[in-house]
């Protein structure tokens, strides 16, 4: 497992509060309670990156139309290189069933959930989550200031070894980055990059 901080850049709030607004006015009612609580709400806190129960709407509970809305929102708050691994690691669970001979219910592409705080306004205090295995994306947004944490991207696998997707490496530069980062601190603390 590889651990990593998404790709950072400053996203407009003003195009995430239409992309939030476009998802919720899709949902039916029981769709949006689902996927949506109050700001303050303590599901706000209750983030995590592993296959475990969660709260929001998953991508499988949505028509096509829904899913293309949510991805839309997923993509307001990242780069264009940002939503590509996101997506890349979301698709990995495909490889993930196969490898574990998974039935659809935990290793599932579709098994990642939407989340919107409060209420989008220009003048309102409310965010948004995106979550599910290795893919964690936090969004606050307050009077147009949007600030993006907790977030998180991670791969498993790493290497995709067989099948058609074998040589995929969703994150194989920021590997590289952190064994650069590692061997230096070996240097650094201990005089050797063989310690």
């Amino acid at each position: 497992m590889l651990l990593t901080s998404a790709y950072v850049r400053v996203p407009s709030s003003t195009t995430m509060e239409t992309a939030a607004k476009n998802f919720l006015n899709s949902l039916n009612p029981e769709q949006r309670a689902k996927a949506t609580y109050k700001f303050d709400d303590d599901q706000r806190f209750d983030w995590h990156f592993i296959p475990k129960p969660r709260k929001g709407l998953p991508l499988r509970e949505m028509t096509s139309y829904q899913s293309k809305l949510a991805h839309g929102l997923l993509a307001a708050g990242l780069s264009q290189r940002g939503y590509i691994k996101a997506v890349t690691i979301m698709s990995l669970e495909d490889v993930l069933k196969t490898m574990e001979k998974d039935n659809g219910e935990k290793r599932n592409p579709d098994g990642y959930f939407f989340t919107v705080f409060g209420e989008p306004g220009a003048n309102s205090v409310w965010g948004f989550r995106v979550e599910g295995h290795h893919v964690s994306q936090n969004y606050t947004v307050v009077a147009g200031k949007v600030v993006d944490s907790p977030s998180f991207f991670g791969s498993n696998p790493a290497d995709v070894k067989d099948g058609p997707r074998k040589g995929t490496r969703v994150l194989a530069a920021v590997r590289i980055s952190l064994y650069a980062f590692g061997s230096t601190m070996a240097i650094f603390c201990c005089g050797s990059s063989n310690a």
